[in-house]
């Protein structure tokens, strides 16, 4: 009992009290656990039919702003919670999120108002509120993030034109190489260190801008795997889209975090 204790406190408990970052086995452990939640989501949504498109995308887009900004926050100080941690964060959030979508899907059965716009309201609602406590003193890393980011979006939107890209790799790896953009900025001009396991290994043995590299040799892979091996088209636009978030999530925790020098 005391073993397990103990490795329950090394590996889980002590890295969130101390804000200490990622593990192997925590990292593990917590994949294992976001499977079992993406199938969960993707059957509820399912069982809803709700269609996922660009106006779901929408209404979640301040939610994920809200997420990563509110971990910001709880950096600074102003907010203080395990909650509001890793993985604490993703539980608040997973739980704002569905309780907002579920309340909005009533509003449109019960008034027909489309249930994302309620949604974008409620959202937006919530970030002004997070932004008013934000303070952005570094800008010139911020727009550096930016104009490195606007870089890759554009070759890869000129790969989509030229008919190379899907339209959904070119969005999805845009939005991972603003994540790898927003490491390599803050590691390699603002002295920031990286907390997850996997770019630690890229970052220690090649430097921060093999962050880029880490992301085209993970995700381009996976989402051509997702897109040839999917039967079905509504678990193949789950999965975009949450790979879609697992990028735009970190990198605008990372630029914000970045701003405020926190």
């Amino acid at each position: 009992m005391f073993m397990f204790k103990n490795f329950i406190q090394t590996y889980f408990i002590s890295p969130i009290v101390e804000q200490a970052g990622f593990n192997t086995i925590n990292t593990l452990v917590y994949g294992f656990i976001m499977v079992f939640v993406v199938y969960g989501l993707y059957e509820l949504l399912k069982r809803l039919k709700v269609d996922i498109n660009k106006y779901f995308l929408i209404s979640l887009l301040p939610f994920i702003l809200f997420g990563s900004s509110t971990r910001v926050i709880e950096d600074i100080g102003t907010y203080t919670s395990y909650w509001l941690v890793t993985p604490g964060i993703w539980i608040t959030i997973a739980l704002l999120t569905v309780i907002s979508f579920l309340s909005c899907l009533l509003i449109d059965k019960k008034f027909s108002i489309p249930y994302w716009k309620p949604m974008l309201i409620i959202g937006l609602i919530l970030n002004i509120y997070n932004f008013l406590l934000i303070d952005i003193v570094n800008w010139t890393g911020v727009l550096m993030i930016i104009g490195l980011t606007c870089i890759f979006g554009a070759f890869l939107y000129l790969l989509y034109v030229k008919k190379l890209f899907k339209l959904e790799y070119s969005l999805i790896m845009s939005v991972h190489f603003f994540d790898a953009s927003a490491t390599f900025i803050s590691i390699g001009f603002f002295n920031y260190f990286e907390q997850h396991v996997l770019p630690n290994v890229f970052i220690s043995a090649f430097g921060p801008s093999s962050m880029f590299l880490m992301k085209f040799l993970i995700i381009f892979p996976v989402l051509v795997l997702v897109n040839k091996y999917s039967d079905e088209e509504y678990m193949k636009k789950w999965l975009f889209l949450c790979i879609f978030i697992l990028g735009l999530a970190p990198a605008l925790r990372d630029t914000i975090r970045l701003g405020t020098m926190t």
